[in-house]
Protein backbone atom coordinates (compact mmCIF):
# COMPACT_ATOMS: atom_id res chain seq x y z
CA UNK A 1 0.00 0.00 0.00
CA UNK A 2 1.16 2.83 -0.74
CA UNK A 3 0.24 5.48 2.35
CA UNK A 4 2.41 8.07 4.19
CA UNK A 5 1.67 5.33 7.45
CA UNK A 6 3.89 2.35 7.43
CA UNK A 7 0.86 -0.19 7.06
CA UNK A 8 0.19 -2.64 9.21
CA UNK A 9 -2.81 -5.38 8.58
CA UNK A 10 -5.44 -5.01 6.50
CA UNK A 11 -9.08 -6.37 7.53
CA UNK A 12 -11.84 -7.07 4.68
CA UNK A 13 -14.91 -5.78 5.57
CA UNK A 14 -18.25 -4.96 3.82
CA UNK A 15 -18.86 -1.36 2.37
CA UNK A 16 -20.66 0.67 5.27
CA UNK A 17 -19.31 -2.07 7.88
CA UNK A 18 -15.74 -0.97 7.39
CA UNK A 19 -16.61 2.61 9.50
CA UNK A 20 -18.71 0.28 11.99
CA UNK A 21 -15.66 -1.98 12.62
CA UNK A 22 -13.21 1.06 12.94
CA UNK A 23 -15.42 2.07 16.04
CA UNK A 24 -15.59 -1.72 17.30
CA UNK A 25 -11.51 -1.56 16.56
CA UNK A 26 -11.11 1.41 18.78
CA UNK A 27 -12.83 0.47 21.58
CA UNK A 28 -11.13 -3.17 21.79
CA UNK A 29 -8.02 -1.47 21.39
CA UNK A 30 -8.70 0.85 24.42
CA UNK A 31 -10.21 -1.66 26.57
CA UNK A 32 -7.28 -3.77 26.22
CA UNK A 33 -5.58 -1.13 27.36
CA UNK A 34 -7.73 -0.45 30.38
CA UNK A 35 -9.24 2.50 28.76
CA UNK A 36 -12.51 0.85 29.35
CA UNK A 37 -14.67 4.16 29.58
CA UNK A 38 -12.90 5.77 26.58
CA UNK A 39 -15.89 5.37 24.10
CA UNK A 40 -16.38 8.50 22.08
CA UNK A 41 -15.61 8.86 18.66
CA UNK A 42 -15.38 12.74 17.68
CA UNK A 43 -16.49 13.84 13.84
CA UNK A 44 -16.64 16.53 12.31
CA UNK A 45 -20.01 19.01 11.46
CA UNK A 46 -21.59 17.65 7.86
CA UNK A 47 -19.03 14.56 7.89
CA UNK A 48 -20.67 11.53 6.13
CA UNK A 49 -19.53 8.18 7.11
CA UNK A 50 -21.71 5.66 6.09
CA UNK A 51 -25.53 4.71 6.38
CA UNK A 52 -25.42 2.10 9.01
CA UNK A 53 -26.92 2.91 12.35
CA UNK A 54 -23.57 3.35 13.83
CA UNK A 55 -21.54 5.25 10.71
CA UNK A 56 -24.55 7.47 10.07
CA UNK A 57 -24.38 8.78 13.86
CA UNK A 58 -20.79 10.21 13.42
CA UNK A 59 -21.26 13.71 12.70
CA UNK A 60 -20.63 16.03 15.38
CA UNK A 61 -18.17 17.88 17.41
CA UNK A 62 -13.94 18.15 16.42
CA UNK A 63 -12.28 15.79 14.07
CA UNK A 64 -10.52 12.11 14.96
CA UNK A 65 -12.85 10.70 12.15
CA UNK A 66 -12.18 13.00 9.59
CA UNK A 67 -12.28 12.82 5.73
CA UNK A 68 -9.46 14.30 3.92
CA UNK A 69 -11.86 16.42 1.87
CA UNK A 70 -15.38 16.71 2.91
CA UNK A 71 -17.03 15.09 0.03
CA UNK A 72 -20.76 14.88 1.48
CA UNK A 73 -20.28 18.01 3.12
CA UNK A 74 -20.07 20.12 -0.06
CA UNK A 75 -16.03 19.40 -1.08
CA UNK A 76 -14.94 21.18 1.44
CA UNK A 77 -10.74 21.76 1.55
CA UNK A 78 -8.84 21.80 4.75
CA UNK A 79 -6.42 24.59 5.65
CA UNK A 80 -2.85 24.24 4.46
CA UNK A 81 -1.27 23.51 8.40
CA UNK A 82 -4.92 21.96 9.38
CA UNK A 83 -4.41 18.63 9.30
CA UNK A 84 -0.75 19.00 10.86
CA UNK A 85 -1.86 20.95 13.74
CA UNK A 86 -5.11 18.15 14.06
CA UNK A 87 -2.50 15.57 14.71
CA UNK A 88 -0.41 17.29 16.71
CA UNK A 89 -3.81 17.71 19.46
CA UNK A 90 -4.78 14.27 19.44
CA UNK A 91 -1.16 12.87 19.99
CA UNK A 92 -0.98 15.53 22.98
CA UNK A 93 -4.10 13.74 24.33
CA UNK A 94 -4.03 10.70 23.50
CA UNK A 95 -6.91 10.23 20.97
CA UNK A 96 -6.23 7.55 17.74
CA UNK A 97 -6.91 9.42 14.37
CA UNK A 98 -9.08 7.40 12.10
CA UNK A 99 -9.04 8.86 8.54
CA UNK A 100 -11.58 7.99 6.03
CA UNK A 101 -10.20 7.20 2.26
CA UNK A 102 -13.77 6.34 0.72
CA UNK A 103 -14.22 9.01 -1.87
CA UNK A 104 -10.12 10.52 -1.52
CA UNK A 105 -9.04 7.17 -1.85
CA UNK A 106 -6.95 4.99 -5.17
CA UNK A 107 -5.68 8.27 -7.07
CA UNK A 108 -8.76 10.82 -7.07
CA UNK A 109 -5.94 13.67 -5.24
CA UNK A 110 -3.61 12.91 -7.17
CA UNK A 111 -1.72 10.36 -4.76
CA UNK A 112 -2.89 7.10 -4.00
CA UNK A 113 -4.57 8.22 -0.99
CA UNK A 114 -5.96 11.36 0.40
CA UNK A 115 -3.85 11.03 3.70
CA UNK A 116 -0.84 11.32 1.40
CA UNK A 117 -1.48 14.74 -0.16
CA UNK A 118 -1.92 15.92 3.11
CA UNK A 119 1.11 13.85 5.08
CA UNK A 120 -1.82 12.16 7.48
CA UNK A 121 -0.39 9.26 9.46
CA UNK A 122 -3.48 7.86 10.53
CA UNK A 123 -3.70 5.06 13.48
CA UNK A 124 -6.79 2.92 11.12
CA UNK A 125 -7.64 3.97 7.35
CA UNK A 126 -10.91 2.94 6.04
CA UNK A 127 -11.43 1.85 2.16
CA UNK A 128 -14.68 0.96 0.70
CA UNK A 129 -16.60 1.32 -2.35
CA UNK A 130 -15.76 0.74 -6.29
CA UNK A 131 -15.22 4.68 -6.36
CA UNK A 132 -12.34 4.61 -9.56
CA UNK A 133 -13.28 2.72 -12.51
CA UNK A 134 -9.72 3.09 -13.74
CA UNK A 135 -6.89 0.48 -13.66
CA UNK A 136 -6.42 1.17 -10.27
CA UNK A 137 -9.40 -0.51 -9.53
CA UNK A 138 -9.95 0.58 -5.94
CA UNK A 139 -10.64 -2.48 -4.18
CA UNK A 140 -12.26 -4.95 -6.64
CA UNK A 141 -12.82 -3.00 -9.73
CA UNK A 142 -16.75 -2.76 -8.83
CA UNK A 143 -17.05 -6.52 -9.18
CA UNK A 144 -18.10 -6.66 -5.43
CA UNK A 145 -19.00 -4.91 -2.80
CA UNK A 146 -15.98 -5.26 -0.34
CA UNK A 147 -14.41 -2.62 2.17
CA UNK A 148 -11.31 -2.76 4.28
CA UNK A 149 -9.89 -0.99 7.00
CA UNK A 150 -5.79 -0.27 7.46
CA UNK A 151 -4.52 -1.05 10.66
CA UNK A 152 -1.27 0.52 12.01
CA UNK A 153 1.30 -1.56 13.87
CA UNK A 154 0.97 -0.16 16.88
CA UNK A 155 -3.00 -0.79 17.18
CA UNK A 156 -2.64 -3.97 15.60
CA UNK A 157 0.16 -5.64 18.04
CA UNK A 158 -2.76 -4.26 20.99
CA UNK A 159 -5.20 -6.33 19.40
CA UNK A 160 -3.46 -9.41 19.62
CA UNK A 161 -2.33 -9.22 23.59
CA UNK A 162 -5.66 -11.25 24.60
CA UNK A 163 -4.54 -14.02 22.23
CA UNK A 164 -0.70 -13.81 23.93
CA UNK A 165 -2.09 -13.29 27.41
CA UNK A 166 -4.13 -16.81 26.33
CA UNK A 167 -0.83 -18.34 25.60
CA UNK A 168 1.41 -17.47 28.99
CA UNK A 169 -1.51 -18.70 31.17
CA UNK A 170 -1.76 -21.54 29.09
CA UNK A 171 -5.84 -21.35 28.77
CA UNK A 172 -6.13 -24.38 26.77
CA UNK A 173 -4.76 -26.27 29.47
CA UNK A 174 -7.21 -24.74 32.26
CA UNK A 175 -9.65 -25.46 30.65
CA UNK A 176 -8.93 -29.25 30.41
CA UNK A 177 -8.58 -28.73 33.99
CA UNK A 178 -11.16 -27.18 35.28
CA UNK A 179 -14.24 -28.91 32.61
CA UNK A 180 -14.61 -32.28 34.50
CA UNK A 181 -15.69 -30.11 37.81
CA UNK A 182 -18.02 -27.97 35.88
CA UNK A 183 -19.98 -31.32 34.20
CA UNK A 184 -19.62 -33.07 37.58
CA UNK A 185 -21.25 -30.55 39.20
CA UNK A 186 -24.29 -30.16 36.82
CA UNK A 187 -24.54 -34.37 36.04
CA UNK A 188 -24.81 -34.29 39.99
CA UNK A 189 -28.65 -33.19 39.08
CA UNK A 190 -29.49 -36.08 36.78
CA UNK A 191 -31.77 -37.42 39.49
CA UNK A 192 -34.16 -34.20 38.57
CA UNK A 193 -37.90 -34.91 37.37
CA UNK A 194 -37.50 -32.81 34.85
CA UNK A 195 -34.23 -33.86 33.15
CA UNK A 196 -34.89 -36.37 30.25
CA UNK A 197 -33.13 -39.84 30.76
CA UNK A 198 -32.18 -39.66 27.08
CA UNK A 199 -32.42 -36.21 25.91
CA UNK A 200 -31.08 -35.56 29.05
CA UNK A 201 -27.32 -33.21 30.19
CA UNK A 202 -25.12 -32.84 27.48
CA UNK A 203 -22.15 -31.62 27.36
CA UNK A 204 -18.62 -30.98 26.69
CA UNK A 205 -15.43 -29.31 28.37
CA UNK A 206 -16.69 -25.94 28.85
CA UNK A 207 -19.89 -26.12 27.08
CA UNK A 208 -22.97 -27.87 28.67
CA UNK A 209 -26.54 -28.41 27.72
CA UNK A 210 -29.31 -29.05 29.77
CA UNK A 211 -32.83 -30.21 28.16
CA UNK A 212 -36.08 -30.40 30.54
CA UNK A 213 -39.07 -32.71 30.01
CA UNK A 214 -42.27 -34.10 31.53
CA UNK A 215 -41.61 -37.72 31.38
CA UNK A 216 -38.30 -39.10 31.69
CA UNK A 217 -38.91 -42.24 29.35
CA UNK A 218 -40.71 -41.46 27.17
CA UNK A 219 -39.36 -38.19 26.41
CA UNK A 220 -42.34 -35.64 26.24
CA UNK A 221 -42.01 -32.10 26.15
CA UNK A 222 -43.64 -29.87 28.08
CA UNK A 223 -46.63 -27.95 26.96
CA UNK A 224 -44.85 -25.42 25.08
CA UNK A 225 -47.63 -22.36 26.99
CA UNK A 226 -45.60 -23.41 30.35
CA UNK A 227 -42.38 -21.79 29.11
CA UNK A 228 -40.91 -24.03 31.79
CA UNK A 229 -37.26 -23.30 29.36
CA UNK A 230 -38.07 -19.58 29.73
CA UNK A 231 -39.30 -20.24 33.44
CA UNK A 232 -35.80 -22.10 34.24
CA UNK A 233 -33.73 -19.20 32.70
CA UNK A 234 -35.31 -16.87 34.44
CA UNK A 235 -34.69 -18.47 37.95
CA UNK A 236 -30.75 -19.09 36.91
CA UNK A 237 -31.02 -15.01 36.59
CA UNK A 238 -32.90 -14.30 40.15
CA UNK A 239 -29.85 -16.55 40.97
CA UNK A 240 -27.26 -14.22 39.45
CA UNK A 241 -26.24 -17.05 36.71
CA UNK A 242 -26.26 -16.05 33.33
CA UNK A 243 -27.52 -18.70 30.58
CA UNK A 244 -28.50 -18.81 27.18
CA UNK A 245 -32.67 -20.41 26.55
CA UNK A 246 -33.85 -21.94 23.53
CA UNK A 247 -37.06 -24.06 23.89
CA UNK A 248 -36.77 -26.21 26.92
CA UNK A 249 -32.88 -26.57 26.89
CA UNK A 250 -30.75 -24.18 28.86
CA UNK A 251 -26.71 -23.83 28.12
CA UNK A 252 -24.13 -22.99 29.87
CA UNK A 253 -20.99 -21.69 28.40
CA UNK A 254 -18.82 -19.98 31.24
CA UNK A 255 -15.59 -18.02 31.16
CA UNK A 256 -12.21 -19.89 29.65
CA UNK A 257 -10.48 -18.00 32.96
CA UNK A 258 -13.48 -19.08 35.59
CA UNK A 259 -11.72 -21.03 38.55
CA UNK A 260 -12.61 -23.98 41.08
CA UNK A 261 -14.44 -21.46 43.63
CA UNK A 262 -16.62 -20.03 40.80
CA UNK A 263 -17.48 -23.43 39.24
CA UNK A 264 -18.49 -24.50 42.62
CA UNK A 265 -20.44 -21.17 42.94
CA UNK A 266 -21.77 -22.04 39.52
CA UNK A 267 -23.32 -25.72 39.55
CA UNK A 268 -24.87 -24.49 43.09
CA UNK A 269 -26.94 -21.38 41.52
CA UNK A 270 -27.89 -23.96 38.67
CA UNK A 271 -28.95 -26.40 41.48
CA UNK A 272 -31.07 -23.58 43.38
CA UNK A 273 -33.04 -22.73 39.84
CA UNK A 274 -33.48 -26.01 39.04
CA UNK A 275 -35.38 -26.91 42.30
CA UNK A 276 -37.40 -23.37 42.01
CA UNK A 277 -38.10 -24.73 38.51
CA UNK A 278 -39.52 -28.38 39.81
CA UNK A 279 -41.81 -26.28 42.39
CA UNK A 280 -43.56 -24.07 39.44
CA UNK A 281 -43.78 -27.75 37.18
CA UNK A 282 -45.47 -29.02 39.80
CA UNK A 283 -47.41 -25.65 40.36
CA UNK A 284 -48.52 -26.13 36.61
CA UNK A 285 -48.95 -29.91 37.21
CA UNK A 286 -51.78 -29.09 39.83
CA UNK A 287 -53.50 -26.94 38.05
CA UNK A 288 -53.77 -29.00 35.44
CA UNK A 289 -55.74 -31.61 37.01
Amino acid sequence: MFTARKVGKVFFTYCSETNDTRVKLVWYYNGALGRTKKKKIISRSRGYHGSTLTAASLTGLLPSLPEPVMGAGGVILPPATYFEKVQAVLKKYGILFIAEGVICGFGRRGKMFGCDKYNIKPDLLSLAKPYVLNTLGTISSAYLPIGAVIISPEIFDVVLLPKQRARERNIVEQVNRISPRLLDGIKASSDSLIIGEIRRIRGTDLIAGIEVVDNKSPNDPFPPEWGVGKCFGAECRENGLITRTGGDTITLSPSFTISPQEVDGLTSKYGKALKATEERVKELKNQKK
